[in-house]
């Protein structure tokens, strides 16, 4: 009988030790299934935070090319813009004493040849100054304003022409947007380089959209067309200065947006495919609430007329 009892508890222990020795495997088994999941899904935030900072660090090296570009822009057109403006006047001047020694009767064809020369003056002028605009320090004054405000007195601008070109004006304007700082005269200039290209690219009519919203640190202001759109080899030319697929372009356009911008201490992106329109996105700095800033408006800027369309892509 003791011989049975003891038998039996053998068993018994066996039993459990086969038992223990299971759960234990299965265990073991779950926490590598475990451990591989995580390392896995590790394995993949880590490989999208690679690829995100190789974008960035991408973007970066063609923005300091881009700044690099502008610096060596700046010491060579300064002077040479200088030297060119001097004998431009000097051409001016001689037309219009040629027109007034000439009198009332000047042939037709003079009139029509010295009217050309002096188009022509202009718009080499016109030319050069905006070279000088696109290399000079610029004289950014930020003061704490309303963008929803700028856009709309954009569109409002811009309403009349663009419906005589069968361009739908669209805005949708974040409300929650708080006031940000942003020189009006400069940043006016820079939107209305975008808005210009947007129409451009819309030659049969089509779709504008502006439209204004925020996250914890930036507010972003969206122009987005329904036009050509922009072929992904020339996506990385655009801000370069003298760029331009237009016959009558200076090249400049989207230089002085780029610069105007990086002035405020924010960026400019580009999203487009030829055929499917473009979007560029504008990112000001939105400051911390405890950075005491000037509310209103310039007063020396409160009167200045409206900006003037520049040549742009």
């Amino acid at each position: 009988m003791l011989h049975e009892l003891k038998k039996r508890e053998e068993t018994i222990k066996q039993v459990s030790a086969g038992a223990a020795e299971s759960q234990y495997k299965y265990q073991l088994e779950q926490y590598k299934f475990q451990t591989e999941q995580h390392l896995r899904l590790e394995s993949e935030h880590l490989r999208e935070e690679l690829q995100q900072s190789l974008q960035t660090l991408k973007t970066t090296q063609e923005h300091l090319i881009n700044s690099e570009k502008l610096a060596v822009l700046g010491s060579l057109v300064a002077g040479v813009a200088h030297e060119i403006k001097n004998p431009l006047g000097a051409i001016s001047i001689h037309v219009q004493l040629l027109k007034k020694a000439l009198g009332s009767a000047t042939a037709p064809a003079v009139d029509r040849y010295l009217k050309i020369v002096d188009e022509e003056i202009n718009r080499l002028n016109s030319i050069v100054v905006d070279f000088l605009f696109a290399v000079r320090p610029m004289n950014i004054t930020t003061i704490n304003d309303d963008l929803n405000r700028l856009v709309k007195e954009l569109a409002d601008f811009l309403r009349p022409e663009a419906e005589a070109a069968d361009i739908e004006l669209r805005l949708e304007l974040d409300t929650t947007l708080p006031p940000i700082p942003f020189d009006r005269h400069f940043l006016k200039q820079a939107l209305l380089n975008l808005i210009t290209n947007a129409s451009a690219a819309m030659e049969h009519g089509g779709s504008l959209l502006l439209r204004t919203g925020q996250d914890s640190n930036e507010a972003r202001i969206t122009v987005k067309d329904s036009g050509c759109g922009i072929d992904e080899r020339n996506l990385s030319k655009i801000f370069e200065p003298y760029y331009t697929t237009k016959s009558d372009g200076t090249g400049l356009g989207l230089t002085l947006t780029y610069k105007i911008v990086k002035e405020h201490g924010g960026d400019i992106a580009v999203k487009s495919k030829a055929g499917f329109g473009s979007e560029f996105v504008v990112s000001l700095p939105i400051p911390q609430t405890n950075q005491k800033l000037i509310t209103g408006r310039c007063a020396d800027r409160e009167h200045e007329h409206e900006p003037q369309n520049t040549d742009c892509r």
